[in-house]
Order: structure tokens, then sequence, then C-alpha cells
């Protein structure tokens, strides 16, 4: 719950301290609002002073600004204890949307949020100075699909992802650009544009269209990824041939952008880009094939995947997050191209990151290693890392750069990439082979803890439809609050089930008797309270309850002791999973490890999602607990660690709390981040952490930290 206090107006510092809040009481978290309606898509930025005083108070902050009927949601920087600093704000700023937000160009007002520390101390927070600044000039609109991102469907939350994710990328290699969502368009917006950005778009708006054929007309160029609208394949000369899977027909998978010919100024020969699938441009005028499809050894599979017109560029699918160098190398040979007085700004970035990359490393250098320190990462993908290495060559990759411990992502709800006799096998394992025996040898080959990853419950993309209609209509799958709504997860098994329950204890028990040196739970607890209502779980509730629930579901939100008990409820059943796999494990392979990636936040865990980590900490049903922790900011790392810590005091439980190295910004800064959450582990004492997740940013920054943290000794 939150505590949420209002200010007619932003308030300014002058001479005094601003407006201050009190981050106190009984409430998780508090909240300021302010009433400030602007249009950041005109505003350059908008600004503020912010002072927090005692950061051991809290354990995360935000700023939302209010749109319509949503939000638009960010985490905040934080500094100093009691040190003023200025927080930044702009149509380029990495945030996520909450309901249905209006639109960058309809914002109402500003919240910021604070979650209090489980210690609730009280601390203040004090803001002061908004500002609204002129918007930068830049030759490159990056053109948001909001319009699609407000439809209500599977992909509304990939087209403000990808479009962020391309932003990241410009400001990588030092472009100057502005950013605008395509319902914002107006007549005069794209003035003074050289180059427009389509990152992912869907349907354009009629206004939209409008403004880009004019632009088109006076020489501006497109950049246009993986959507590809009537009216901007018109532009282009481009057409869709096709939608093509990754490894279709036997092929093999796309691993990334293989050089067709003498290609572009700076183009790479190959530019990593693994996709599960894309789109195949077609010229239907003038132009060039810039590169086609390519599997991870670099191999042709001779499809286009990048061509060229005199209108601009058109590329088959998203741009993906990794590829290191490779990848900015491409996106400067394509905007060089587009728009060529853009190199001098590419020369002058690269100067500026050359020197910040020194002061970074020399940090991380200055950080040594520690002999005995456990160093875990969690491996999502059950074939490696990728890039088309082995499980050979990514185990000896992460033990050659310090880590100690591999978690791997092995099993689903309902899949398994190894010979199993309870969950169905993925078929990949008769042609790929066995998932389990090839990361097991690989890990007793380097000396690596090898612990198998199952999701619970979800099913994630691994799905057979025929056994989902089955799994329904033996009423084992999960239904919302609102029985119309679906489940965040996809394909569910309600966690209440007695079969469903019998299926992860088995599972899990499988996996130590087939020789993992531990098993690692994950998703071990209900997705938020929304679920499960279905009938059997009303049924198990009553029973247990010795009445009947008049009206189900809502009784048990409106009455508070039935809202307690069937929290409490929840909480025994998924508790019931982790009991039982521990007592057979204990039993019969008392070696084996136990862990578990936990909700970061005790209470929310408890409440939200039935997952009581503190009591399967207690009782020593598991060995080992990985939170995840995945803010980029030290001290809140530090404050939401120190917590744990404390709940987990008088238990035997190794701590190794996780950080989300995939889930931060790509701003060349990870190694220093990671580092410095390191060094605050160590300080507190604990030996031990865990990453999400061993991926393409893992390739990039683990050689980095082996030269300071995680330096072999």
């Amino acid at each position: 719950m939150a505590r949420t206090a209002s200010s007619p107006d932003p308030p300014t510092r002058g001479d005094g301290e601003g407006s201050e809040l009190p981050v106190d009481g009984p409430r998780n978290r508090v909240q300021w609002d302010f009433r400030l309606p602007f249009d950041l898509t005109k505003a350059g930025e908008l600004s503020f002073d912010l002072r927090i005083d005692d950061l051991a108070g809290i354990t995360q902050a935000y700023m939302y600004l209010k749109s319509g009927d949503g939000w638009y949601g960010a985490s905040l920087p934080v500094g100093e204890d009691g040190v003023w600093q200025r927080v930044r704000w702009s149509s380029r700023t990495k945030a996520h949307a909450e309901g249905k937000p209006a639109g960058l160009h309809r914002i109402d007002g500003i919240r910021l949020a604070f979650d209090r520390s489980s210690e609730r101390r009280t601390t203040t927070a004090a803001v002061a100075d908004f500002a609204l600044s002129e918007p930068r000039a830049s030759p490159v609109l990056v053109l948001r699909g909001e319009t699609s991102a407000r439809r209500k469907s599977s992909e509304s939350s990939a087209y403000r992802q990808y479009a962020s994710t391309f932003e990241e990328a410009l400001d990588r290699i030092g472009v100057p650009y502005a950013s605008l969502g395509d319902d914002a368009v107006t007549p005069g917006a794209l003035d003074g544009k050289t180059v427009v950005v389509l990152p992912y778009n869907g349907a354009l708006p009629p206004e939209a269209e409008s403004q880009l054929t004019a632009f088109v007309a006076r020489g501006g160029k497109l950049f246009a990824l993986y959507a590809l609208p009537p009216c901007v394949g018109r532009l282009l000369g481009v057409a869709n041939a096709g939608f093509r899977r990754s490894g279709e027909n036997g092929a093999a998978p796309f691993g990334g952008l293989l050089r067709a010919g003498a290609g572009l100024d700076g183009q790479p020969a190959f530019a990593p880009q693994a996709s599960g699938n894309a789109n195949e441009p077609k010229l239907t005028g003038q132009g060039e094939v810039l590169a086609t499809w390519g599997d991870a050894r670099q191999r042709s599979l001779g499809i286009p995947a990048l061509v060229s017109t005199p209108a601009g560029v058109y590329m088959g699918h998203v741009w993906r997050p990794d590829g290191g160098k490779e990848n900015d190398a491409l996106l400067k040979a394509i905007l060089g191209k587009l728009d060529p007085s853009l190199k001098a700004a590419f020369a002058e970035a690269e100067a500026r990151s050359r020197a910040l990359e020194e002061r970074r490393m020399a940090f991380v250098r200055s950080v040594p290693g520690k002999a005995g320190e456990r160093r875990l990462a969690w491996c999502h993908s059950a074939r490696g890392m990728g890039f088309g290495w082995s499980w050979d060559d990514s185990i000896r990759f992460l033990k050659e750069n310090g880590f100690t411990d591999m978690i791997a992502n092995l099993a689903w709800a309902d899949c398994a990439f190894y010979d199993s006799k309870v969950v169905p096998v993925d078929k990949s394992v008769s042609t790929r082979g066995d998932a389990f025996e090839q990361c097991r040898a690989a890990c007793r080959k380097y000396g690596v803890g090898f612990h198998v990853w199952r999701v619970c419950y979800n099913m994630g993309a691994h799905t057979d439809p025929e056994r989902v209609a089955q799994y329904r209509k033996e009423g084992r799958l999960v239904q919302m609050f609102d029985a119309k709504a679906k489940s965040p997860w996809g394909a569910t098994f309600c966690p209440s089930h007695p079969e469903n329950q019998r299926r992860e204890i088995e599972s899990m028990v499988e996996l130590a008797r087939k020789g993992a040196d531990g098993i690692h739970f994950d998703y071990i607890r209900y997705a938020d309270r929304n679920f499960c209502f279905c009938d059997g779980c009303r049924r198990r509730f009553e029973a247990q309850l010795g009445r009947a629930v008049a009206d189900w579901p809502a009784d048990v939100r409106a009455d508070a002791g039935l809202a307690t008990a069937w929290e409490k409820w929840r909480a025994e059943t998924v508790s019931a999973v982790v009991a039982e796999t521990a007592r057979r494990v204990r039993a019969e392979f008392p070696k084996v490890e136990i862990s578990v990636a936990a909700r970061a936040d005790r209470d929310s865990a408890y409440s939200g999602d039935g997952q009581d980590w503190v009591r399967w900490a207690r009782e020593g049903w598991i060995d080992i607990l990985c939170p995840m922790d995945y803010t980029d900011a030290t001290p809140f790392f530090r404050n939401i660690c120190r917590a744990q810590r404390t709940l987990l005091s008088g238990t035997n439980v190794k701590l190794y709390p996780g950080i989300g190295l995939s889930c931060w910004r790509r701003d060349g800064a990870e190694a220093e981040k990671m580092t410095r959450h390191i060094q605050a582990l160590r300080q507190d004492g604990l030996d031990g952490f865990t990453v999400f997740a061993f991926d393409g940013r893992a390739k990039e920054t683990f050689p980095l930290l082996r030269e300071g943290p995680t330096a072999l000794r």
C-alpha cells in the first residue's frame, strides 16, 4: 500500500529548501504528486533538484509522468545522502508504461515514489526548481510506435521496448537525436531533420503518413525496422516478401547480418543479431541488398536482411541490444550513408567514450578478486550462451572469467530439455542432444557448480496446444480474479492443484537424482494477486476455511478477515511444494543444494505472490537465496541486501543477491556498476552473488570484471 501526498504546483528552492516529504509511517511506499501539464515532445527535457537525506531508509525511488489514463515510469538516479542533485527526464528516457498513457505530448503531472526499507527508517526527500528546457538541435528523429503500443495486443510493450533499445544504441555512438511518438506528428514536426527512424511501428496515423511523405519528397531519409506499414513501404520502394522463422526447414538459426558484397563504408563483415524470426525484404524499385542473414558461424543463409534504396534503409528485424562493437559499427555505417554529416559526431563520441572507458576501467581494476567467493550466473537458454557456442564453450568462458557456478534453465513447467520421465521432452533433444548431460559434462570438465533452473507453473513459449487444451479440461490452469482476463504468464498451471504440485516436486527430485549439484526454483509463486481464482482453488480454500465463501471471488478482497486467510492459504500452497521437495531431496540426495530465485521485497513477495521465502529459510528448506535485486543504483542495492541479510539472520541460508546486468540500460558503465555492487556486498560481509543473465551482456562485461573483482586467484 502507498501513502500519497499532493502539491498543487511544483516548488522552487531559491535560497530555501524546496518542498519536503517525510518518508515515514506504516506504508511500504510514499508518493508525492505535482500538477504540471506539458508536452515533453516539444521540450528538450524536464529537470528538477532532488535531495534524499538518508538513503538507508529507501530501497528504490521512481518518477512517473501522468498521461491520460496511465503513466510513464522510470527509476530515479540517486547520489549521496543529503546532497542536492539535478534529475533530468527527456523523451529519450527509458521508461515503462502503466495503464493507458495518452502520449508524451499530453503529460498532466508528476509523481515521485519512494519504496521504504524493511527497517522502516524515517528519512526525508526534498524537491525543487522544476524546469522545462528547449529541445536540442538534432538531425535524427526516432518515431516511436505509440499508436500501436496503446492497442491491446501481445506486442504492445514491444513497440516501446525496441524504440528504447534503438535510442540506447544512438546514445552509445554519439548521435544527436530527438524522440517523438508517431501519434504526435504535426505539421513542422519533421522540419530540420535529415533522418527519421521507425524502430518498430505498426499502423501509422494519417497525419504521420502525410508528414513522412512530404519529408521524403524534400530529400529526407527513412530507416525502418521490422514492421513495414504500407506508406513506408511505398516511400522506400520495399515490400515484405514473407515472414521467415529462424531455423525453419532444418536451416541453421539466424545469427546475425552478413555483409553482402562491398556493403557500406565501415560496415562490419558480420554483426551479431540473433533472432527467432524476421521479415524478408523485397526491392520494388532501385536499391541493393546490404546484408543477408547468416548463422552463428557467419555462413550465409541466403535470406536478405538489410536493403538500401534512394529513400533510405530497411532492416527486416528490430534492433537487438546485443552484438557489441560490431552492431555499433553497422549502425554508424547505415546512418553515415543516410546523412554523411553525422560522421563527425561519431568521431567526437569515440574520443569521449575512450576517455570515459579508461576512467571506468581504472576503478574496476582497483577492486581485486576475492578468494572463496561464489559467483553464480543464470543462463536462460537451454543451449548455452548463444552465438553458436556449445555448453563446453559457454562453461569454459564462465570459468575463465572467474565464475564458480552455472544455473542453467533446462526445464519449464511443461517442458524439459533432457530425458525426463515427469514432464514432456522438448523436441530439440532428438536433434541437438540432452542439454542436461551436455551442460553437466562441461561443468565437470571445468570445475564449475552445476545447478538446474526449473521455471515452475509457467509454460512460457514451450506449450503444445493439444496439451494445454487437455490441462484446461482437467481444471489445471489458472483463472484470474477477472474471469475474462488472461494470465500475465500465458499458459499457466494453478499452483494449488494437487497434480500440478506433484509434478513440480517430482521434477525437482528427478533433477537431483540425475546428478545435478543443485536444483533451482524459479517462478515458485503466483504471478500476482490477481490469480488463481479457479473452481479448484475455491473448493480447496473453502475446505480449509471450514465454510463457503458467499460471493466468490469478491469476498476474499472485500472482507478483511477472508483476505488475510486467503493470503495465508496462497502462501501455504506454494510452501507445500518447497517443503516436500526439500524433505525428499534431503533424505535421498543430501549433498544437492536447493536454491531459489526470489522476489526482492519480503512483504510484497508474501502478500502479492504467495512466496514466503523467509519461512523457507527458517525451516531449512533451502540452502541458497538468490533474490532479484536488479536495481543499478548501488545505494539502493546495498539497502535491499542489508534488509534481506537481517531477515535471514539465524538461518544457515547463503545469501547470493541477484545483480540484474541484463535489465540495466546499456550505457557502457555496466562493469563499473557491477563492481560497485560487488564491493558493497563484500563490505557488508557477503561472500557471493548471482548475475542475470549469462547472455550477450555477460559476453561483453565478464571479461572486464576479470580485470578486477572476479580476477582468478
